[in-house]
């Protein structure tokens, strides 16, 4: 695949180390950068008596990178509806980079664009003042390259994803959240050189809470990465 343009690959090794504990230092501004979740809100309980969405998805079986619409109804108010998903019973999570569609005389119709996973795909419908609607099982008939991926991630405890042009296609694990392993910065700096090429240059900064005198910092020095 890595002759590919517009193809990404993440992939997350297990890692049982801790973070270290964080130790006072100049305050430092991240630089903003593109999420691939959707602005859906984060799901919390609902009271009994709001009204319950409910969606109705078109085909459950979905070829990759095809899309099915669902209908989503609900019986009074006019919210904007998200979607939300969950792999094996997991935690629900927004879905990548997913649409929104306000409901208009009680439904609205939402494209579902799952990628293929190996356990079976869970999609909700959620919104603010209203309950979740009752997931809808979709699946996605798998690829011979899916194949064999899965055959060489074989038992390892890793999470890998793939993306092409910026829409989920593949999942192991996706949705298991891991501390990050020493052997992501490998895949990382192959998608950064495929993406930016040889010529870029990521920037490394010094920085301290006291001021040089004479050429010569008193006090802690920090490098601060951007990479």
């Amino acid at each position: 695949m890595t002759g590919r343009r517009g193809i990404a690959l993440m992939l997350l090794a297990a890692c049982t180390s801790r973070a270290p504990a964080s130790t006072a230092g100049p305050t430092v501004i991240p630089t903003p950068s593109p999420s691939p979740a959707s602005s859906s809100p984060v799901s919390v309980a609902k009271p009994a008596d709001q009204p319950q969405l409910t969606i109705a998805v078109q085909h459950r079986a979905i070829p990759p990178r095809a899309c099915t619409p669902a209908t989503v109804s609900l019986d009074s108010g006019r919210p904007q509806i998200f979607l939300e998903w969950r792999s094996a019973g997991g935690p629900w999570l927004p879905w990548p980079a997913g649409p929104a569609r306000w409901i208009h005389r009680g439904t609205a119709t939402i494209p579902v664009c799952p990628g293929w996973s190996e356990n079976p795909l869970e999609v909700r419908a959620v919104a603010e003042d209203a309950r979740p609607s009752p997931p809808a099982s979709v699946r996605v008939p798998a690829e011979p390259w899916m194949h064999d991926l899965e055959r060489l991630i074989g038992g390892r405890p890793l999470s890998a994803s793939v993306m092409v042009d910026g829409d989920f296609v593949y999942g192991h694990l996706a949705g298991v959240a891991r501390a990050p392993a020493s052997n992501e910065k490998l895949l990382l700096s192959m998608a950064l050189l495929d993406r930016f090429g040889p010529d870029r240059r990521i920037p490394t900064e010094a920085a301290s809470e006291r001021r040089m005198r004479d050429g010569i910092l008193h006090g802690d020095l920090y490098l601060v990465g951007h990479g």
